[in-house]
């Protein structure tokens, strides 16, 4: 049984796809003259930020770049659920009916047993 999305992570994939959501932000926020925001954003190959940007506008962009990642994780973790019912193994993954109904045809019991608990 799989209890943590961390064992269901492709972590080069997932820092790919961030990198990649990141810099289109950041080209976003330069084109409207963000540079400051822009190059302060985490997830980036870019030297350290010499001025200080606006507080505000930095914590709504970064605010911003947090739901990028959540984004990322979550799509990760669905191609991982996906590769698993395509294999027949999403019993694997605890939370989810698949593995409550596994158990159940595991202890052999019956619809009228299931329904009198």
């Amino acid at each position: 049984m799989l209890l943590s999305s961390s064992k269901t992570t492709d972590y080069d994939k997932v820092n790919q796809d961030v990198r990649a959501l990141i810099e289109d932000f950041r080209q976003v926020l330069q084109d409207l003259g963000e540079d400051d925001i822009a190059a302060a954003l985490p997830w980036q190959d870019a030297d350290p930020i010499t001025a200080r940007p606006d507080t505000t506008k930095m914590i709504q962009a970064l605010s911003m770049a947090f739901q990028l990642l959540n984004a990322v994780e979550e799509n990760a973790v669905v191609q991982y659920r996906r590769l698993l019912e395509s294999r027949g193994e999403v019993a694997k993954l605890s939370g989810l009916w698949n593995q409550t109904l596994d158990y159940l045809r595991q202890q052999r019991l019956t619809e009228a047993q299931v329904l009198a608990e």
